[in-house]
């Protein structure tokens, strides 16, 4: 099953709110039932958003770890050759 996204469900309130039957100026009838099942949606959405986040986040402190790693070994060897000659 895909994963839906915060930003979808906010783009298929837009299409509701677009569809929706006008009554007076800033209200409109609106199908309840299709925004409800978005609104519960949210909270599952937001936290695989957040997961997908902190997950992103712990791999970019990962490369920048192996970075410096590799900056750090790299300079060993300089030094090392330098005292060679």
């Amino acid at each position: 099953m895909k994963e839906t996204l915060l930003y979808d469900l906010i783009d298929e309130l837009e299409c509701i709110i677009q569809d929706s039957i006008p009554v007076f100026p800033n209200y409109a009838i609106v199908n309840t039932k299709k925004i409800n099942k978005i609104i519960k949606g949210i909270p599952l959405a937001l936290t695989n958003e957040i997961s997908d986040m902190h997950k992103l986040k712990r791999k970019k402190e990962n490369i920048l770890i192996e970075a410096r790693e590799e900056a750090n070994r790299i300079i060993r060897e300089a030094k090392n050759k330098k005292d060679l000659y």
